[in-house]
């Protein structure tokens, strides 16, 4: 009896000494996680003013796995499609980057609506961007800045830019980028940003893998 009363006692010490320890840990436990939280930007902070909806995909189909390489006969096909199947998605303005490819994707919807994507012009409306992740931060300071808050925007990207674009809006992105399939995302909803994606009707084989792209080299880049 005495061996059983010592054991109640022990397990009582260390039940108080683990509540203990507990108390005294666990402020800096929620400290912590509260740090976690505060650290990751809510997705309906990212873009404070949204435009009406932001169109994007990744350029058309490319000739080769070269750097800079151009779109090749299937790209332009599908640039000119592409034209007709957003046309009754309203666009009022479009994002490119400096890789020419995106600028061609975009060429003939720019001129329907009135707008200039060469970028080897001085770009004062800011809608010319670096072709890299760090391009996506100018794209979405531009679009949620207000100015574009009742106008749907058009942005042609690249399959290296494009997470960083779903990844800032806190959407999981498709990973999926096939040439000029175009994805919508809309602001309109209260836990934040959704996208869908936009059906086609017009480009074969746009959004397939078909593009008949060649080797460039084993140094170079596909984008």
């Amino acid at each position: 009896m005495a061996g059983s009363t010592s054991e109640s006692h022990g397990s009582s010490h260390a039940a108080a000494l683990l509540a203990l320890c507990f108390i005294v840990a666990c402020p800096g436990l929620v400290t912590a996680r509260q740090s976690a939280a505060e650290s990751v930007t809510p997705a309906i902070e990212a873009c404070s003013h949204p435009p009406k909806a932001l169109i994007v995909l990744r350029h058309a189909c490319k000739a080769t796995r070269c750097e800079a390489s151009l779109l090749n006969d299937v790209g332009e096909q599908q640039a000119r499609d592409l034209a007709l199947d957003l046309a009754d998605q309203g666009v009022d303005a479009i994002f490119v980057t400096t890789s020419e490819r995106t600028q061609q994707t975009a060429a003939v919807l720019a001129s329907e609506i009135g707008q200039s994507v060469d970028c080897r012009i001085a770009d004062a409306s800011r809608r010319c961007l670096d072709d890299s992740p760090a391009g996506i931060d100018g794209l979405l300071e531009e679009v949620c800045s207000g100015r574009y808050a009742d106008q749907v925007v058009l942005h042609i990207g690249h399959f290296h830019t494009l997470p960083a674009l779903f990844r800032k809006l806190g959407l999981r992105d498709p990973r999926s980028y096939l040439s000029a399939k175009p994805w919508k995302i809309s602001f309109d909803g209260e836990e934040g940003p959704t996208y869908h994606e936009l059906p086609l009707e017009y480009t074969t084989p746009l959004g397939s893998n078909d593009c008949g792209t060649t080797a460039c080299g084993a140094s170079s880049g596909d984008g």
